[in-house]
């Protein structure tokens, strides 16, 4: 293997990567692994210890470090056994360099003319219901993602994505609606409270468009026959027999 001698060593940290919501110790550790990491494979195992040396901080700070970024999706992990012993000798690390999940990122203004990448406009705040507000919103969003944060800097970036869902109006009964549609609209692209903010306004335009179900108690059955003596609705499936009214009629 050939190396590059020089005065001086880069590692270049994606942008994505510095706009996430993790701590800077964790971005210090994946620039480190990203020294490490083979340049076709992305792969690397340097121990616990040999992190920590690196950038003079405890074993505890690079575990809280690594688990930040595979909760970003930043690297992935894999444990290394002893063939011979079967004892774990280290963890196969694989650094992410193109982003695998999708984070807002961060808005630059203006002083001078509103941002024209705004999608919404904030709204004020009755500063008396907030803090209920917040409770009902994280505990929709908890449920909707079907997880909830488990780190101080993830439950920071939810706080950040709960206050600018309020800004945009979002109530309980949107976050379901628009997560649902974020998994029709972007499958196979990981779920984050991030990537809901980011689409918010375009998932509301979408969800929009979505034809609402038909009541046929309000818009009436639209009856269909089956044969002269029977008819059933083509929308709730109810039969003639089990109607109690004669008048079929359908609505527009």
């Amino acid at each position: 293997m050939d190396y590059i001698k020089a005065d001086v060593y880069f590692s270049i940290v994606p942008e994505w990567v510095i706009d996430a919501p993790i701590s800077a110790q964790a971005v210090r550790v994946y620039a480190v692994l990203c020294r490490y990491a083979d340049k076709d494979t992305g792969t690397c195992f340097p121990s616990i210890k040999t992190l920590a040396d690196r950038i003079n901080v405890s074993e505890s700070t690079i575990k809280r470090a690594l688990k930040e970024l595979k909760s970003i999706g930043a690297i992935k992990s894999q444990k290394r056994f002893d063939t011979a012993t079967g004892e774990q000798t280290s963890n196969l690390y694989t650094v992410m360099r193109s982003q695998g999940v999708i984070y807002e990122q961060p808005h630059v203004k203006d002083d001078t003319s509103p941002s024209s990448s705004e999608t919404y406009k904030p709204e004020s705040i009755n500063q008396s219901h907030s803090l209920e507000d917040r409770k009902v919103l994280w505990n929709v969003l908890v449920e909707a993602m079907g997880y909830q944060p488990s780190t101080q800097v993830e439950r920071g970036g939810w706080n950040r994505c709960i206050k600018q869902l309020r800004e945009a109006g979002a109530t309980a009964e949107d976050i379901p609606t628009r997560v649902n549609q974020y998994k029709k609209q972007f499958k196979g692209m990981t779920l984050t409270p991030y990537a809901l903010v980011k689409h918010w306004t375009l998932l509301g335009e979408e969800v929009k468009n979505i034809p609402k179900p038909r009541d046929c108690e309000v818009d009436g059955h639209a009856m269909i026959k089956l044969d002269d003596d029977f008819q059933i609705c083509q929308y709730c499936r109810v039969n003639s027999d089990d109607l109690q009214v004669e008048d079929y009629s359908q609505k527009a």
